[in-house]
């Protein structure tokens, strides 16, 4: 009997630990989603992003940000949080482990993900009737 509960804590662990994506492989699993990336790196701040990519769409943008370190990419993290958090009236729900951090929040008009995973990390901020379709794309590549 010990023996499986030990298998299964170690499965459980093993599970739980995220794996981010590279810029490019960012770039390629978004496009494949019908976005635009445009490449935003020369007008980011330089002490907590090394490359920021924006995929576009009509209706909404998706920002990817690699940052220096993963120290760097929690202070990002925290950094979009607190604006979510102090300038909107909303319903958060967020989940935090060793190398990754979301937090989902919604109002009235509005659905916000800040996901971090490692020295990576993407931010949306859209109207809520696209909660859905973007909750599924974060989900296939990865980051929810």
């Amino acid at each position: 009997m010990k023996k499986i509960l030990i298998f299964v804590l170690i499965l459980t662990c093993a599970c739980s630990i995220k794996h981010s994506l590279t810029p490019e492989n960012f770039q390629n699993k978004i496009e494949d989603k019908n976005f635009t990336v445009k490449d935003n790196t020369e007008i980011s701040d330089a002490e907590f992003i090394k490359k920021e990519l924006i995929a576009l769409k009509k209706e909404y943008q998706i920002y990817y940000y690699e940052s220096p370190t993963e120290g760097k990419a929690k202070s990002l993290y925290e950094i979009n949080k607190s604006n979510i958090l102090n300038n909107n009236k909303v319903k958060k729900e967020e989940t935090n482990s060793k190398n990754f951090d979301k937090l989902e929040a919604t109002n009235k008009n509005n659905i916000y993900y800040n996901v971090r995973i490692g020295n990576t990390s993407i931010y949306v901020e859209a109207d809520i009737k696209y909660k859905t379709e973007i909750k599924k794309i974060l989900k296939d590549i990865g980051y929810f």
